[in-house]
């Protein structure tokens, strides 16, 4: 609905498309887990980080601020999605070069206070991050996983040998 408000119809029946074509994130978002919190407050940080790089609102700063914060409380990686999200709009201040003084002080202080409101967290993600040694679940990193990953999130494909291969095709035409 914002995408088609905002943007166009067009972009939303394409970004209706596009969240309907990864089966997994279709699965997680009914899940009583931490991925539909997730995908929530990822989302409203993008949907305020647009709003912010169109119009400056004190409002909307202390909404991303707060959502950005939830949004690490709930998963480290929708943690490190909305710094994704905070990057990309100072870029777009950077860039349209419009009061760029005062809307980078407002960025600062946004990104500080989520850092501030996720403080209370930092000391239970610092003892699980010392706890990890060795033979943590997670293996390092290698090419030959990309295809698993690509088929965890674009769901396996049983007419492809092997499937992996063909859900890194089906990624990249998807982006």
């Amino acid at each position: 609905l914002f995408t088609s408000k905002e943007i166009s119809p067009k972009a939303g029946i394409l970004s209706m498309v596009v969240l309907c074509a990864v089966p997994h994130t279709l699965t997680y978002a009914v899940e009583i887990r931490m991925y539909s919190w997730c995908q929530l407050f990822v989302i409203c940080s993008v949907i305020i980080a647009y709003k912010l790089a169109k119009k400056d609102s004190t409002v909307l700063w202390v909404l991303f601020c707060i959502v950005n914060a939830l949004a690490a409380y709930t998963h480290y990686f929708a943690g490190m999605a909305v710094m994704i999200v905070s990057i990309c709009l100072i870029v777009n201040i950077l860039i349209t070069k419009t009061d760029v003084k005062k809307r980078f002080i407002k960025w600062l202080v946004a990104n500080i206070g989520t850092v501030v409101l996720y403080i209370p967290w930092l000391t239970v993600f610092i003892s699980q991050s010392q706890s990890v040694k060795e033979s943590f679940w997670i293996a390092p990193f290698n090419f030959a996983d990309l295809g698993e990953y690509a088929e965890f999130v674009f769901g396996e494909f049983a007419f492809s040998k092997p499937s992996g291969y063909f859900a890194i095709i089906y990624a990249a035409i998807l982006c």
